[in-house]
């Protein structure tokens, strides 16, 4: 049985982001046989934190599965309103991840489950897999 420490993969801690700010991340090895069977190919990711709630994604668009960002942390267009994908320019609902203008409209960025532990963020990793 693994150890309860072993299913939360910390990124940061609460304090490092502030409203609106984004932080890369490489997906834990756990997740990439499962990010895989969805056919992307990536395995970075990115944590944000919206309005004091924190919400991660896997940083592929669903349309060409290329990165999201422009610069590294960088996933918000100009107003800092939504998440932007550089490619495309497709933008994307912080809180859910969902496009709502673009090639891939109405589709959703693979959002990955984050709970916080101990001032720290972390991917939850059972929940992803559905445990």
């Amino acid at each position: 049985m693994a150890n309860e420490a072993d299913a939360f993969h910390p990124i940061c801690s609460v304090e490092q982001l502030n409203h609106a700010a984004c932080l890369e991340f490489i997906l834990p090895e756990q997740l990439t046989s499962e990010i895989a069977a969805k056919n992307i190919t990536t395995h970075e990711a990115f944590l944000i934190n919206w309005h004091g709630e924190y919400h991660a994604y896997v940083n592929s668009c669903p349309h060409t599965h290329v990165s999201l960002n422009w610069t590294p942390n960088q996933f918000l267009d100009v107003e800092s309103q939504f998440i932007q994908c550089s490619l495309h320019g497709a933008i994307f609902k912080p809180e859910t991840g969902l496009c709502l203008r673009g090639p891939c409209l109405g589709q959703a960025l693979s959002g990955l489950p984050i709970v916080l532990r101990k001032g720290f963020v972390c991917v939850d990793l059972n929940a992803y897999k559905g445990t």
